[in-house]
């Protein structure tokens, strides 16, 4: 697939569209683009609560749910969740990029 880099505007494919696509996924709230209202994550739903065991499995079950329905060329095989300050979550995604089937890592993406 070939995309657009969101940070300097060159042509952008691969693992490189796929890894900038997860971030834009996660951190998009539902309901935010007028024309894509199911487009993005719950995450923002849950920012402010209290990062519990149940909390943590809402995490990365939404993390899950919003991956497996806009970004098929990922197969997210580990969702870690860390807060590092109240009102801020951390998710780092471990997959398989399915094109090329290579493992791919994506760290710090934060949701605040």
């Amino acid at each position: 697939m070939l995309g657009t880099n969101a940070q300097t505007g060159n042509a952008l494919s691969g693992i490189d569209h796929c890894r900038q696509s997860v971030r834009d996924i996660l951190t998009t709230p539902k309901g935010s683009r007028v024309m894509r209202r199911t487009y993005g994550s719950d995450l923002f739903a849950m920012v402010d609560r209290p990062l519990n065991v149940s909390t943590r499995m809402d995490l990365i079950a939404a993390t899950a749910d919003a991956l497996s329905l806009w970004e098929p060329r990922l197969q997210a095989t580990k969702i870690d969740v860390t807060q590092p300050s109240p009102g801020q979550i951390l998710i780092d995604v471990t997959g398989i990029y399915l094109p090329d089937g290579v493992p791919v890592r994506i760290d710090g993406i934060a949701v605040n």
